[in-house]
Order: C-alpha cells, then sequence, then structure tokens
C-alpha cells in the first residue's frame, strides 16, 4: 500500500475519503479503488496515496463508464411511423408561406423603419395601461 505522510490525522483523512465517495454506487466505489490499487486509474501516479478529490473522480469516471454502457444496452426505438397525407403537407406548407410571408415586410431592408418598430414593440410592452409607469409625466423634474 502507500506509506503514510507524517503528521496527519487518520480520522480526518478517512472523513476526506468517506466525503468524497459518499454520493456514488458502491460497486462503482469499488470498482475505483481497484483501479487505484492496481495503478491503472488514469492521472494518478500509483507511487503515491490519491487524495480524497482524486478517489472521488475516479468513483466518478467509473459511474460514467457504468452509465454509459448502460446506455448502449438498452434498446433502440424504432422510428415513428408517421403517415404525411397530403392535406397535412399542404397545411405545413401553407404555415410556412404565412410565416415567410410575414417576415418580409415592406420595410426589411430599411435599418431605420426596422428599429423603430423595435422601439415601438418595447413601448407597447411597457405601457402605463399595463401597469408599468417611470415617474410622474407631469411633474417630470420630481424624477430622479
Amino acid at each position: 500500500m502507500w506509506p503514510s505522510q507524517a503528521g496527519e490525522d487518520g480520522e480526518e483523512l478517512l472523513r476526506g475519503y468517506l466525503l468524497a465517495v459518499d454520493d456514488y454506487p458502491a460497486d462503482d466505489v469499488e470498482r475505483a479503488i481497484d483501479q487505484l490499487v492496481k495503478g491503472t486509474a488514469p492521472g494518478i501516479n500509483p507511487s503515491f496515496r490519491p487524495k480524497p478529490s482524486e478517489t472521488g473522480a475516479e468513483c466518478r469516471r467509473q459511474m460514467n463508464l457504468r452509465l454509459d454502457r448502460e446506455r448502449d444496452r438498452r434498446p433502440k426505438l424504432a422510428p415513428p411511423d408517421v403517415e404525411r397525407s397530403p392535406e397535412a403537407q399542404a397545411r405545413v406548407r401553407e404555415l410556412v408561406e404565412r410565416t415567410v410571408k410575414g417576415l418580409r415586410t415592406a420595410d426589411a431592408d430599411d435599418p431605420q423603419a426596422r428599429h423603430r418598430r423595435q422601439i415601438e414593440k418595447a413601448n407597447a410592452m411597457f405601457d402605463a395601461e399595463r401597469g408599468y409607469s417611470v415617474g410622474d409625466m407631469d411633474a417630470q423634474d420630481d424624477a430622479a
């Protein structure tokens, strides 16, 4: 095993390891410890005892590897069997055409007109009728 470091508190070190592996299932922790003891965990120097954070990182790596294996074993779903009737296709085509037509306006190439529309839209959203106001319009001198 690894040599102990002088002056370290064993109980405090144990608490650090327990905290590092607390969130992971026992099987993942067991595989991680196995990899650390054998010296095959990537990025860990096998000559020194791993820190609690390195132990936790290896547990996370083992958990992710297990989840990837489980995901690969799940059966693939068949593509949905959707009938595309001519009526449905015509309806979608009409919606797209209306949307494109709405995006094309007479002043689409005029940046100033587009800016004015954006300002008008923003002002309409924060209209006083909706409950938004900034001070008293009659006594603007009082506004901060």
